[in-house]
């Protein structure tokens, strides 16, 4: 529920005014349910101690929400916000809060669009060699030098 300044509270069917508690529904891309699309782009939450929130978001979510919400306000028009006309709204004009509202729903699919590319990059990453195979080398050669450290080569000094 949603509180509107100039009359009853504003209920969108059978949705909370946040998401928090569920997990997103988005699915992006073939491999969308192989790994979890999540990253630190977003600020900080308050966290319950022993558990882990996710910081996926979900960009359609908001849509829909966004949407039903303007809807059910039947406000009319609302001027895109920071503009001299959403300046010259009063305070109370729920078109105000609205035009925020929408405004922040391109914030979240930056994120989610960001968060995406993170994932994609992350799996490119991945499959671009054999990552065990190269940590036994590494991890053998070191083994080798620990054990016999008159082999390890000494770069000149300048």
């Amino acid at each position: 529920m949603t509180q509107n300044r100039n009359g009853p509270p504003i209920e969108v069917e059978g949705r909370a005014p946040h998401h928090r508690d569920r997990p997103s529904t988005s699915k992006v891309g073939s491999h969308a349910t192989a790994y979890n699309r999540t990253t630190e782009l977003t600020a900080p939450s308050a966290e319950t101690p022993g558990t882990t929130n996710s910081r996926q978001v979900s960009w359609w979510e908001t849509h829909q929400f966004i949407e039903a919400l303007i809807t059910q306000a039947n406000t009319g028009p609302l001027p895109p916000a920071g503009t001299p006309a959403w300046s010259a709204l009063a305070d109370g004009d729920p078109r105000k809060l609205l035009a925020l509202a929408v405004a922040g729903e391109h914030h979240v699919l930056r994120v989610e669009t960001a968060q995406t590319a993170m994932a994609e990059a992350s799996q490119a990453v991945s499959a671009a060699a054999d990552w065990t195979r190269i940590g036994r080398r590494n991890r053998d050669h070191e083994d080798i030098h620990r054990q016999r450290p008159w082999l390890r080569r000494k770069a000149p000094r300048c």
